[in-house]
């Protein structure tokens, strides 16, 4: 917060940040509160697994591009939720990839 405060002071900038246990949460809930805002998501003592909105739109995944977001569209998915319930066949190249992105399964370690 001090950092998205002293941009804003010092360049007239508004910024936005996420903050999660990996970097594909962490670039994700950054665009959910917009503009100046910090989301934070967080594990739970009662639920480990960190999960993205059932409803958040699929284009705002971070990892999932327009031209996949359409693709997943055509076949009646178009949310998160969507996703982490499709079990019909698919053309969609990497759909487990996909669905992991869904999950919030990521490897990637978030920066400080």
């Amino acid at each position: 917060d001090r950092l998205r405060q002293a941009t804003k002071r010092e360049l007239n900038l508004e910024t936005s940040a996420g903050v999660s246990s990996s970097k594909l949460l962490a670039k994700t809930v950054a665009g959910l509160h917009k503009p100046f805002q910090q989301t934070v998501l967080a594990d739970t003592p009662n639920n480990r697994r960190l999960v993205l909105p059932d409803d958040l739109p699929l284009r705002k995944v971070y990892g999932i591009g327009h031209s996949t977001a359409q693709q997943l569209a055509s076949a009646g998915v178009a949310t998160v939720g969507d996703l982490r319930d499709f079990s019909g066949p698919s053309s969609i190249s990497d759909i487990e990839r996909l669905r992991a992105l869904a999950r919030g399964d990521d490897a990637s370690p978030a920066k400080q």
